[in-house]
């Protein structure tokens, strides 16, 4: 698919070119779930009825496979402007704690 095409295809002004483009990729290809943290391209991946995540829950699943140290990976994503809400970042790193994994460099 051309990316004209594409563009066309995923509307929404306030949409970053870069959320349109996964989109509409995630779309053509048929993907399982689309990674996607902005509220905005959320909500139009939602309206065109895709799976989404965003990188929070990727990392706890790493986290519950035992792959990643999350609260390594939670700082760390904080440290370069992550918002994360206080609320949840408790919620997960209480579950997390209660896994009683081993820990794992990130």
């Amino acid at each position: 698919m051309a990316a004209s095409t594409a563009h066309r295809r995923t509307s929404g002004p306030e949409l970053d070119p870069d959320e349109r483009e996964a989109i509409a990729l995630a779309e053509t290809l048929r993907a399982d779930a689309l990674i996607i943290d902005d509220k905005i391209g959320r909500r139009e991946a939602e309206r065109r009825k895709l799976r989404v995540i965003g990188t929070v829950r990727v990392l706890d699943d790493a986290a519950e496979a035992g792959l990643v140290d999350l609260p390594s990976a939670l700082q760390r994503l904080q440290a370069f402007g992550f918002y994360l809400d206080g609320k949840l970042l408790q919620f997960l790193l209480d579950r997390d704690s209660a896994r009683g994994r081993p820990r794992t460099e990130s």
